[in-house]
């Protein structure tokens, strides 16, 4: 089922249709942005009946994406992904793309942010600048005989393909859930030349 055709094509026909021009040339003259068959049409309807009907077009009513799928969509398109909502509402994955893309939202993955608050930052910057003061003259001639690092996360993984959030921009992701705070703990230890071991 093709798309119906502007008014003002059809004006246009019937305009050079009045000063004789016939169908195939109308057809040129409209760069073939209609048919030579629905330019005939046209002309016909416009000699038996002085006007264009606007027929309604055959075939089944749209209703899968009405307003109160919308509406739906809309709503739960914060929490699910397409899949899910179209398993909810029993409706074809097109039509949810559809129905997003009417509303000019687009798919953004979450990202992986640190897990840090501005009180963070100052208590580690409090802590390397007493480090830096405190502690240098304490390891300078100290042996190390080995230390090693390691990163804890708190809040797990994160599937980026399957988990992602639907907004206008990305600034508006970021705002509606599009960012994924993960809090991480560093742990050091290690042994010295004096058989100790030292945890931080």
């Amino acid at each position: 089922m093709g798309k119906p055709k502007p008014n003002a094509l059809r004006e246009l026909v019937i305009e050079h249709f009045k000063i004789g021009k016939s169908n195939q040339e109308i057809t040129e003259i409209l760069a073939c942005k209609v048919s030579e068959r629905t330019v005939s049409r046209w002309t016909k309807e416009f000699r038996d009946f002085g006007k264009i009907q606007h027929n309604v077009s055959p075939g089944r009513p749209i209703t899968a994406s009405n307003h109160i799928n919308r509406n739906r969509v809309k709503r739960l398109v914060k929490t699910y992904s397409q899949r899910l909502i179209s398993r909810k509402l029993s409706i074809s994955l097109g039509t949810v793309s559809g129905i997003i893309k009417q509303f000019n939202l687009k798919a953004y993955r979450k990202r992986i942010i640190p897990l840090l608050t501005q009180n963070h930052v100052s208590k580690r910057l409090r802590f390397t600048q007493f480090w830096r003061k405190n502690k240098k003259k304490v390891f300078r001639n100290l042996p190390v005989m080995f230390s090693d690092e390691k990163i804890f996360t708190i809040h797990g993984g994160l599937n980026k393909q399957n988990i992602r959030t639907y907004a206008i921009s990305r600034d508006e992701a970021d705002l509606n859930g599009g960012v994924y705070a993960v809090s991480k703990h560093l742990i050091c230890n290690g042994l010295d030349g004096y058989d100790q071991v030292w945890l931080n």
